[in-house]
């Protein structure tokens, strides 16, 4: 067998190229030098900033911008958020986000940044997610909910079906839901369909031909039908706002949740945004502010969209309405239901990415700013994000992710290795995070928040925002209000005055870390399903000790990658010695057929598995073809 034709089933004989210094290209002398004694303000850290409440004094923020450029901070993310634990309602409401009040005062810490010489971000909700008082119903976040009628046939039914109940509380916060006073309705929502099917004690329905779509999206409920023999389940489905509010906000803040699938919605948020700040602060194009920030996603109560049906339709080639029990817990058989799911989420995590956060990045651009999110999770079992990681922070300006200090779910929310890929692969200069998150504030110093970042810089990191600077208005005294999560690093801090020394190792370090392109040994694709996440750094152990990689998505591996003496390159000169496939038995066809002319080409593909299947209806007729391409490769099911 040809070397460049092979597909390997194991490693040990594998052996790889030696690794290379940490540029790509050789530096200019002295530039490295210069650089590392001096790091520019993109490698220093920044910080959330909480405004807490709303509240804001205009002469502490010169002094904060000024401490903070004096220690050797790069900037700032303006951030207005409420008080998680204020029981007897110390901190005083201040004005609401984006009113006259808060944005005069946003546009004077633009011009002092300007004048000192920061850089600033702007969290773009009170709290999060995305949203605010300013969002219709029609653009919230939306659910699919449903009311159920079980008939016995053969006869004739001729009834409303009620509408379905929407909860009015979720997680312990009443809901924000906009009711018709005449009907009780929702002011806004949406017919979806309605459905029937036969009823099997194994929830089990025989064949798609035992499911009927009774109407699609035109009455009222009124449903007249002739009902077969036999115990059925009639359905409504209506799609409406959910009512979720923002997390936390502050006081006079309180509004819905963004609905994020909705190109529309987007729009509508961010023409509300610029409309208030532009008038303003006046052109944002050169200024110290850089970006709008939208936390990690934890819209946990929302899982359809207005448009989803049409959407998905237009990526499936088929109506999933006849579908819809299948997400109720119901079951065709085994394939139809697992392929079926697989279609419904990836068209989630297609709609989020291109309506939220590419959709996001080009409004902002087109007011001479970026837009930067936490789109790397995390996803269950902490949170219910229904995307694939990698695609979601390639399309940002800046991907950030998170790390936390001494939490009992440490590691899933150690947030690094994916950050990192996607900015190798997406050819992104950054790579930064939510630093030091905690429930400790005041309680940790360098000494115990060093190992935190060598660990994290280890996985990729390098740029660090720190969870969090609390501003403190004169009227607040000493160590003034803080929002009650993150190990606090700000100018109350008993060791402030100290401090310059790890802001200066952090960003030396980072500059360092932001030059050239990573040195990885293997592009380990994760496969096609979503919601996707890239964990922690770690190796197969098969693989051995001392090697590194990134983490690809089907996006590149299709798009981007070709060979070159026997590498993978990718466009912008990122290389890896071989990919590795993820022990799966399902396969995109399109990502075999392109494995295969990586392999023909000269690449090392290595794989512990043989897939045999595709996961995607549309697609059933051609799912023996994966298995035969790699069989066309060269693969051979043997051990040495």
């Amino acid at each position: 067998m040809k070397c460049h034709m092979k597909l390997l089933l194991i490693l040990s004989l594998l052996v790889f190229g030696e690794f290379s210094n940490i540029c790509a290209q050789p530096a200019k002398p002295g530039v490295l030098e210069k650089g590392f004694k001096n790091p520019p303000l993109s490698a220093r850290p920044k910080a959330l900033w909480p405004w807490v409440n709303g509240n804001v004094s205009l002469s502490q923020v010169t002094y904060e911008l000024e401490e903070a450029k004096r220690k050797g901070m790069g900037g700032f993310d303006i951030w207005d958020i409420g008080t998680n634990i204020d029981p007897e309602n110390v901190v005083p409401a201040g004005p609401a986000f984006l009113s006259d009040a808060s944005v005069q005062a946003i546009a004077y810490t633009i011009r002092e940044a300007d004048r000192i010489g920061l850089e600033l971000g702007l969290t773009f909700s009170s709290s999060w997610n995305a949203g605010g008082a300013w969002i219709k119903p029609e653009h919230g976040a939306m659910g699919l909910f449903r009311k159920d009628t079980i008939v016995r046939g053969p006869g004739n039914f001729s009834s409303v079906i009620s509408f379905p109940l929407i909860p009015s509380t979720y997680n312990n916060q009443k809901t924000l839901l906009s009711t018709d006073p005449n009907t009780g309705l929702p002011t806004y929502y949406r017919e979806v369909a309605i459905i029937a099917h036969r009823m099997n004690e194994d929830s089990v329905i025989t064949s798609s031909g035992e499911i009927f779509l009774l109407d699609s999206a035109t009455g009222n409920g009124h449903l007249n039908w002739t009902v077969p023999a036999g115990n059925w389940r009639i359905i409504r489905y209506v799609c409406a706002p959910t009512g979720q509010p923002l997390a936390i906000p502050s006081t006079n803040s309180q509004g819905l949740m963004l609905d994020h699938f909705s190109a529309d919605a987007q729009r509508a948020n961010m023409k509300y945004i610029f409309d208030r700040l532009l008038p303003v602060t006046g052109n944002l194009k050169n200024r110290s502010l850089k970006y709008l920030y939208a936390d990690s996603y934890e819209v946990n109560s929302a899982v359809w969209t207005p448009m989803m049906a049409e959407e998905f339709k237009a990526r499936n080639a088929y109506s999933l309405l006849k579908y819809l029990p299948l997400l109720d817990g119901f079951k065709l058989s085994p394939d139809t239901t697992t392929r079926f799911l697989f279609d419904f989420r990836k068209t989630l995590s297609d709609l989020i990415i291109r309506n939220h956060y590419a959709l996001g990045k080009k409004l902002c651009e087109e007011q001479g700013l970026g837009f930067v999110a936490e789109a790397g999770g995390p996803g269950q079992p902490i949170h219910n994000v229904p995307f694939e990681d990698l695609k979601a922070l390639g399309a940002l300006t800046i991907p950030r992710g998170e790390f936390w200090n001494r939490h009992p779910q440490l590691e899933l929310l150690q947030i690094i290795k994916g950050i990192a890929s996607a900015a190798h692969i997406y050819n992104q200069k950054f790579v930064e995070a939510e630093s030091f998150t905690s429930v400790w504030l005041w309680q940790e110093g360098p000494d115990e928040l060093k190992p935190l970042a060598d660990r994290a810089m280890c996985e990729g990191l390098n740029r660090f925002v720190y969870h969090t600077f609390p501003h403190t208005p004169p009227e607040s005294g000493n160590p003034g209000w803080v929002y009650n999560f993150g190990t606090l690093i700000n100018t109350t801090n008993g060791w402030w005055p100290k401090s310059k020394g790890f802001h200066e190792y952090l960003s030396r370090c980072s500059y360092l870390l932001q030059q050239g392109n990573f040195v990885a040994d293997i592009a380990y694709y994760y496969g096609d399903d979503a919601p996707n996440f890239v964990t922690g750094k770690e190796l197969d152990s098969t693989i051995g000790f001392g090697y590194d990689y990134d983490v690809v998505n089907t996006d590149i591996l299709i798009n981007k990658m070709t060979v070159k003496n026997g590498k993978i390159y990718l466009p912008h000169g990122q290389s890896y010695e071989a990919l590795l496939l993820p022990n799966q038995k399902t396969m995109n066809v399109k990502v075999a057929q392109k494995i295969k002319q990586l392999i023909t080409a000269g690449a090392t593909a290595i794989s512990f598995v043989i897939p045999t299947a595709v996961l995607i209806i549309s697609t059933l007729s051609i799912a023996r073809r994966v298995r035969n391409i790699f069989i066309s490769s060269g693969t051979q099911n043997r051990r040495r």
